[in-house]
């Protein structure tokens, strides 16, 4: 899967990777300006992004490739014991709807 959408993007010659720029990925100059650690710019453990969310949702979407993602996101939580309980009427949905 990755491979077939993200190498050529990224890992072709210049010229061939500017043309697919047109369409909808970021350049690399533009990831390059983003990256926190790159350009040192202010960085926040999940405990403060909650503390900014309290009381609201953060979706976060995307596709399979996103996984890993999704994973490291969920492992963060739990490791600042950010991971709120699921209810049981949620529980009791999952197991019905399997």
């Amino acid at each position: 899967g990755e491979l077939e959408y993200i190498m050529p993007k990224y890992c072709s010659p210049s010229w061939q990777s500017a043309r697919k720029a047109s369409a909808g990925w970021p350049s690399e100059d533009r990831l390059i300006k983003a990256d926190v650690h790159a350009n040192q710019l202010p960085q926040a453990g999940m405990s403060q992004l909650a503390a900014l969310l309290k009381g609201k949702t953060l979706l976060v979407m995307g596709d399979s490739v996103m996984e890993q993602f999704y994973n490291t996101l969920q492992c963060l939580l739990r490791k600042e014991d950010l991971e709120a309980p699921n209810a049981p009427e949620f529980k009791d949905y999952i197991a019905k709807t399997k």
